[in-house]
């Protein structure tokens, strides 16, 4: 949580300036090179050519051109995005996750008193000015933190299985093609003695895949 406090309401495009000489304390000069004021901003995914970012907004999500570091640029920003459902709109926003030109959009990051749209909005951001939505996957549990890798999304589903009263607090996989659950994995699964340790003790908090292994937090 203290991570996500620290970043400040804005998006800031930072680079390495010219370097200093070496103190005694081995720092360097190291600054931002430009800032763009986004209210919300929670995290910032760049995209593989360095020259877009998409950034969760809390209350929705954008896109920034950083084809200039110096001057990042608004190219469109979607608030109160699913706002037409019943329950809608999707809130708390957190993190984003990009896959070629596909975009995961997921919250709300914490559980919220009463009905609320959980789950995972899919987002075609080929044209990041203008950011089409392809449809979305509905969850019974709130969604902290996401990974997106080779056309399947992490989710972080602490609550979305309880069994003899235990929350199982799993990683929930979701095929972005056709927007489907495929699988499930938690560590009381794996090993059932974890069902001995308090469901707070290892809430699933982030995860990270690549080369076809995820990392846990």
């Amino acid at each position: 949580m203290r991570r996500r406090d620290a970043i400040r309401a804005g998006l800031a495009a930072v680079g390495v300036g010219t370097l200093g000489r070496p103190t005694a304390g081995g720092t360097a000069a190291f600054r931002p090179r430009g800032q763009l004021e986004l209210p919300g901003a929670k995290e910032a995914v760049v995209g593989p050519d360095g020259e877009t970012a998409a950034v969760a907004t809390t209350d929705g999500y954008a896109t920034v051109d950083l084809t200039d570091p110096t001057t990042p640029r608004l190219l469109a920003e979607r608030r109160d995005p699913l706002a037409d459902r019943e329950t809608g709109p999707l809130g708390q926003i957190y993190d984003v996750k990009r896959d070629g030109d596909t975009l995961a959009v997921v919250g709300p990051a914490n559980g919220v008193a009463g009905e609320s749209t959980n789950g995972v909005l899919f987002v075609d951001i080929s044209d990041p000015a203008d950011p089409t939505q392809l449809g979305f996957h509905s969850t019974t549990f709130p969604i902290h933190n996401c990974a997106f890798a080779d056309g399947y999304v992490y989710l972080t589903g602490n609550g979305a299985t309880t069994v003899a009263g235990v929350r199982r607090n799993e990683l929930v996989v979701v095929r972005a093609a056709d927007r489907r659950e495929v699988g499930r994995w938690s560590l009381t699964a794996h090993d059932e003695r974890w069902a001995d340790v308090q469901s707070s003790f290892r809430v699933l908090h982030d995860v990270w895949v690549r080369d076809g292994l995820a990392a846990l937090a």
